[in-house]
């Protein structure tokens, strides 16, 4: 209904449906649920200097209730004023924090303000001296159309493409900064009206708005929890070798003092069995003084018997092999006993 032929290529529609709110499938779905109102048909554009037929969107009945902009429509409803087509109206201006404008601009923004106000469901041709505020009029009334109130700044450049007015809507984005403001986030420029915002918040939320803003919020959620589950998966981790690192650590202190308090020598002999058998020996050495040397040696080795029974399994840090431990036992036995062997032969120690 803003362009002079009422029709629309359905390719920039496609390029605006996310901004409009419309559903992937609008042309077999909305198109056809309305026939009274729109139809496709074909339609010749000028591209890259060369014509093109393509498929437009073309408004098949106008309907004068929708031919109503949004700044006649507040007008109408403020209290204590009659609005009348063609009285001014101006646009509300809200300026970046830090903004100072001169003097003679703002004489010359006020000026502007009191011009009459044109529809820009109107031909403008026969308002030229005030074509101007018009082409405000109609960018104006395109970010109203859309539910974010904003777009790319391509898009209005491709829409003004199509209404005749490209290098005239770059002028009203340049040339109005309290109307309009230029954000360029993420290396893309994007044209926002600023009476639709009030601090980063839309003063009038769309319902398709809330939803994508429910989305967006349930998105972070998930990401800042798989984000926690990481970084907590990793802490535990790292708690997880250090405890491991402890335990081997008291397991090897465990197992050294258990080494030490064996008593065991380097041959593999429990040092505190030894001493015990040892006075045991000498007690029962003083009760029989007399034992002939035949029978001293017949207890000798069943003693020794007895001691290599009762001795502990080799261990594992035991260096050499079992028949040396005994050849080595033997040889240890036969020395203590050699005073036994003397005294049998009536030798006192």
């Amino acid at each position: 209904m803003l362009t002079n032929i009422k029709k629309l290529p359905i390719k920039l529609i496609d390029q605006l449906r996310w901004d409009l709110g419309l559903p992937q499938d609008y042309v077999k779905g909305l198109v056809v649920d309305y026939p009274d109102y729109f139809e496709v048909s074909p339609m010749r554009i000028v591209n890259e200097e060369e014509e093109q037929e393509v498929l437009g969107l073309e408004v098949v009945c106008w309907i004068d209730e929708l031919g109503v902009s949004e700044m006649e429509r507040k007008a109408r409803k403020e209290p204590g004023r009659s609005y009348v087509k063609g009285m001014p109206i101006g646009f509300p201006m809200e300026f970046s924090r830090g903004f100072d404008m001169e003097k003679k601009v703002k004489r010359w923004v006020d000026d502007w303000q009191k011009l009459p106000y044109i529809s820009p469901y109107e031909d403008a041709c026969i308002w030229i001296p005030r074509a101007e505020k018009w082409t405000v009029a109609v960018l104006h009334e395109f970010l109203n159309l859309l539910i974010s109130k904003k777009t790319e700044k391509d898009n209005i450049l491709c829409v003004g493409d199509q209404l005749g007015l490209r290098s005239r809507f770059r002028r009203a984005l340049v040339n109005h900064p309290g109307i309009f403001y230029l954000s360029n986030k993420i290396r893309t420029h994007t044209a926002v009206l600023r009476e639709g915002y009030k601090r980063d918040l839309l003063v009038e939320k769309h319902p398709l708005m809330g939803m994508r803003y429910q989305y967006i919020h349930l998105m972070n959620k998930g990401k800042e929890q798989v984000q926690s589950s990481g970084a907590s998966s990793s802490s535990s981790a790292r708690r997880q070798g250090t405890s491991d690192a402890k335990l081997e650590e008291e397991k090897g202190e465990f197992l050294g003092s258990e080494v030490e308090e064996s008593g065991e020598d380097e041959n593999g002999y429990d040092s505190n069995v030894s001493d015990d058998e040892e006075e045991d020996e000498d007690e029962d050495e003083k009760n029989v003084p007399n034992r002939r040397a035949v029978g001293g040696e017949s207890r000798a080795s069943s003693r020794i018997r007895s001691r290599e029974s009762s001795r502990s399994p080799p261990r594992k840090n035991f260096k050499g092999s079992y028949s040396d431990r005994s050849e080595n036992n033997l040889s240890m036995v036969s020395r203590r006993r050699e005073p036994c062997n003397r005294r049998g032969n009536g030798l006192r120690a």
